[in-house]
């Protein structure tokens, strides 16, 4: 016969708002630093020798291989391709070696970066590179910037403006998917993404109904909206009136 164990795990929920704490930190490598000891095996938890079928579990060298070879295997069952899920662990500078090959795809046309903020996955310096991403993607559709949590560390905010105004002269992305929390606290950055846009014809914003927008927020979120040429289509959940 055989027995199975089940394991109830409760999660606390304090609602309306479901509420993660994450601690995140940020670390900038010394000039004296080598890439190369970094990119070493020992150092990557993730081994090439796994279940080559399952791309979570491949090294970050094969995951490479396949965003620069169009490998269909690196997208989710939606044809998404969900960083956090592939980068999750990974070294600074490994996780900066999956940015730098996406650069090289032409075949994702979705990308989930909301997760990378609820970790350490995201540093100053992977920001840069995932900005140039986003910048240069003749390819890419569509942006998940659909964060999960309700507040951020000033970093964090920092490297989404810098995702954002990157956006911003993308030419190829027509859909936006952004937490009203963070679009808050990056306002300005929102507000230049809209008028500078064009491409982007359909945002939808994400929310508890709870945020508070000061007067200068209001102005420059007003202001975006006022000066864009391309929205057709908006999605509003949780804004308040």
């Amino acid at each position: 016969s055989t027995t199975i164990l089940l394991t109830e795990v409760l999660i606390w929920i304090d609602p309306p708002v479901w509420k993660f704490y994450v601690t995140v930190s940020y670390s900038i490598m010394s000039d004296t630093d080598s890439d190369a000891d970094s990119l070493s095996d020992g150092s990557n938890a993730h081994s090439d020798d796994d279940d080559d079928d399952d791309v979570d579990q491949i090294g970050f060298r094969e995951l490479c291989d396949r965003l620069r070879a169009n490998d269909p295997r690196i997208l989710d069952h939606n044809s998404v391709f969900i960083v956090d899920s592939h980068i999750s662990g990974y070294s600074e500078v490994e996780g900066i070696a999956v940015l730098q090959a996406l650069k090289e795809n032409t075949s994702v046309t979705h990308i989930d970066f909301s997760m990378l903020f609820e970790q350490d996955n995201l540093t100053i310096r992977s920001t840069l590179v995932a900005a140039e991403y986003l910048e240069s993607s003749k390819t890419l559709q569509t942006l998940d910037l659909g964060c999960r949590r309700y507040q951020y560390p000033r970093e964090v905010y920092e490297m989404l403006s810098t995702l954002l105004r990157a956006l911003s002269r993308n030419t190829s992305v027509a859909k936006l998917i952004i937490n009203t929390g963070v679009v808050k606290f990056v306002s300005v950055a929102f507000q230049e993404l809209l008028t500078s846009t064009q491409t982007l014809q359909a945002l939808q914003s994400n929310g508890y109904g709870s945020e508070v927008f000061s007067g200068v927020q209001i102005a420059a979120i007003t202001s975006g909206f006022a000066n864009n040429t391309t929205l057709r289509d908006l999605t509003f959940d949780g804004w308040r009136e």
